[in-house]
Formats: C-alpha cells, structure tokens, sequence
C-alpha cells in the first residue's frame, strides 16, 4: 500500500517541481503507528533556497490534502539533500563542482579528492598532485566530504 502511495505522491508532487524549476532527488511514504510521513527531497542548480521550499511545501500541502490514497492523517516533509546523501547523478557531481569527495571505485577501494570538472560520461577529480578521471559509471558510491578549513583558491583558478 505505502508503494502505491509513493506513486500517487509523486503524480502530485513531478508536476509541481517541474513548474517551480526543482529537481525531484527522492519522495519517501513511510508508516509509522496510524500516520504516515510523506518525505519529499528538491534540489536545483545552484541550491535550492529556503523560501523556494516554503513555496513548494504550500503548493505540495494543498494538493496532497486532495490524494485519496493519503486519507490517514499524514506528516509532510519538504527539504534538500543532505551533505551526506550519495552523489547517483550527473547532475549531482556537477553541483558539487569544487567540493572534496569520498569515491568507492571497484578493486581500488576508496580515494579522496576535489571534483574539477564533470561530464555526462565522466569525472574529474584532483587527487592530491595529480589529475584522476573516472568514468561515473564506474563509481560504486561517492558521498561528498565536510570540510572545515576548505582550501583557499589559487590565483590560477586551481
């Protein structure tokens, strides 16, 4: 049942991120007791703002207060990625474009290094002195890195 209320969440929900210009990352319908969460992840270039969620969060609210399938009392959840969510697409490597990350490649283990540049077929990472590039279809996992003292850009750009 909650399968098919993650459908009918995100008949309602595509059209509406679509018109707002947001990225659906990921739509979460879970039970808990006799309510259920409705939990709606939205992103776009250059970040999603505050006030752009507070947007989508009304438009979302009004129309799922219509959804037959989500007749039980329900709690809605509109954020943005965590820091800590994986990178699975394109278009989450080229958001990131900067940024130090944490990569799981097959029979090498794990490297770390900053995203330079991203195609739709490939990464480019500087791992310490040198230049690495990945094919994103090869990546098992990657999850970007916090980092407290990032390091300052060069007068080259690098």
């Amino acid at each position: 049942m909650v399968k098919n209320n993650q459908s009918a969440v995100a008949a309602v929900v595509e059209p509406i991120a679509t018109r707002l210009k947001l990225d659906v990352e990921d739509i979460e319908v879970r039970r808990i007791g006799t309510r259920q969460i409705v939990r709606i992840i939205l992103d776009k270039d250059g970040g999603i703002s505050m006030d752009e969620i507070a947007a989508a969060t009304r438009q979302i609210s009004d129309e799922l207060d219509l959804l037959e399938e989500l007749s039980a009392a329900f709690t809605l959840e509109v954020t943005s990625p965590g820091i800590d969510r994986p990178l699975t697409e394109e278009r989450h490597w080229r958001r990131n474009i900067g940024r130090l990350v944490k990569v799981q490649i097959p029979d090498s283990g794990a490297i770390e290094g900053r995203i330079l540049e991203v195609t739709e077929l490939d990464v480019l990472l500087q791992v310490k002195q040198y230049k690495r590039s990945l094919p994103l279809a090869d990546i098992e996992r990657a999850v970007v890195q916090v980092e407290f003292n990032k390091p300052k850009e060069s007068t080259d750009g690098h």
